[in-house]
């Protein structure tokens, strides 16, 4: 079974026409039809609304069902779509999930099941979790902090086991695309920061707020207009200088969104990665807490952002927000270490020379590198920031071979220079490698997870 995700119906008819074992599968109508009208033949989860529980099942429901339930994540994930005045039909609802989607699983007795990403929508979920719980091995793909490469990874945890290649081999082209990569991540705001928000602040002639777009959002909605004005001023009012000050910087996420829901694994409450570092901290040093800027130049939401929240930020001892004006590569430069969730600013930070700390799975796995710590314990976390001044330099040529060990490649023979905009052309080709490795050797699939994904 393969959740098909992002990827395009040539490149799916391609993979079927090879494994003819493939079976497509969504959690809901959407897409469905135009992959259909395309000449794919696509499943789509049973309706868990409309269970009539017909039949036994096989394995004990109640368990899963109380194991998924117990795992606040889920809570967590359920709240990103669906809502509910009362938690009892939230687990209700989920319980039916259950129900319908084991029934599902059981019947048609899948030997694995792949999604493109990490599941995070509650369908997505349920259905994985369930599987595993099962003995039906799940996997799904994590770009790598290097775009053209992706991770293959087993278990929805917070280290995962990786799926390695058969064979792996740093090429030429790799070596080129690697160089040219690293010193776009080392050069200022307009070469290193992302495509996508570069193009929003431009489009908002960099600012982070726009009056233009602001104006017409609260012709539609003026509640959610309010909500997003008072809870930027409150941030614009309570952020201070630091530059003088010794300091750790952490960056938020953009919430809601896959890489701190469910990726962050805990630390989707963002406020934990806060309280953990100000608890950590050396007496001489600081923490800076700056702002995603696509949480105002895209959509806001007051489910995860509000005036209160960075009035509590901004009232804990030797903590200070950070304009959101800042340049974020000047903020990395002048810090001890940086820190972030899972965001791609870790592995930035990483090139550009600074130990970084995350705190939960995402692209920053096979790091092996004493200026790099994955949480673990407060007691690791306050060792690592106590001996900063003693870390040698990061080894970057060594993280990136790791990578290629370790990952399937999205570089076709025609990609001469990496290119911000072909990130996704990168990754529907390293979903191509990889599936097809992957089918390859369904049959052999527990050989194939051999590696934890670590991190010191």
């Amino acid at each position: 079974m393969l959740h098909p995700g992002y990827m395009p119906a040539e490149r799916l008819r391609s993979l079927i026409h090879d494994h003819p074992c493939l079976m497509l599968i969504r959690h809901r109508d959407k897409g469905v039809s135009a992959l259909r009208e395309q000449g794919l033949s696509i499943s789509v989860y049973p309706d868990h609304k409309d269970v009539s529980l017909t039949g036994r099942l096989k394995n004990d429901f109640i368990k899963i069902w109380l194991d998924i339930v117990d795992d606040h994540q889920t809570s967590m994930i359920f709240g990103r779509t669906l809502r509910y005045g009362s938690e009892v039909f939230k687990f209700n609802e989920i319980l039916m999930m259950c129900c319908s989607f084991q029934s599902w699983l059981e019947k048609e007795s899948p030997d694995l099941i792949v999604f493109t990403s990490t599941p995070h929508n509650i369908e997505n979920w349920v259905l994985a979790r369930i599987a595993e719980s099962i003995g039906i091995p799940v996997v799904y793909f994590q770009a790598s902090f290097f775009p053209w490469r992706q991770f293959i990874l087993r278990g929805l945890k917070r280290e995962p086991t990786i799926v390695r290649p058969r064979s792996a081999a740093i090429t030429g082209q790799d070596r080129a695309f690697f160089e040219e990569y690293v010193q776009r991540k080392k050069g200022g705001l307009e070469q290193a920061m992302p495509l996508y928000e570069i193009s929003r602040l431009k489009s908002n002639n960099w600012r982070v707020l726009s009056f233009n777009k602001e104006l017409k959002v609260f012709m539609k909605s003026p509640g959610r207009a309010l909500e997003k004005i008072k809870a930027y001023s409150a941030y614009a009012r309570l952020n201070g200088k630091f530059e003088d000050l010794k300091y750790v910087a952490l960056f938020l996420h953009y919430q809601p969104e896959r890489t701190s829901i469910p990726e962050g694994y805990g630390f989707g409450v963002q406020l934990a990665a806060i309280a953990a570092l100000q608890q950590s901290l050396p007496p001489d040093t600081y923490l800076v807490v700056k702002e995603h800027p696509s949480t105002y130049t895209y959509n806001f939401s007051k489910k995860y952002r509000s005036e209160g929240f960075y009035e509590l930020i901004a009232s804990l001892d030797r903590v200070i927000l950070s304009p959101l004006t800042a340049d974020p590569y000047d903020v990395i430069d002048g810090s001890v270490a940086v820190a972030s969730i899972t965001g791609t600013v870790i592995g930035e930070s990483f090139v550009r020379g600074k130990p970084c700390i995350a705190f939960g799975a995402g692209p920053m796995q096979v790091v092996d590198s004493p200026s790099f710590h994955r949480y673990e314990s407060m007691e690791g976390l306050r060792s690592f920031l106590a001996g900063l001044g003693g870390l040698g330099a990061s080894d970057v040529e060594k993280y990136f071979s790791r990578v290629c060990d370790t990952t399937f490649s999205g570089l076709c023979s025609s990609d001469v220079h990496y290119s911000e905009s072909a990130r996704t052309s990168y990754l529907v080709s390293s979903l191509c490698m990889g599936l097809n490795h992957l089918l390859g050797n369904v049959g052999a699939i527990d050989g194939l997870s051999d590696l934890p994904s670590g991190g010191s």
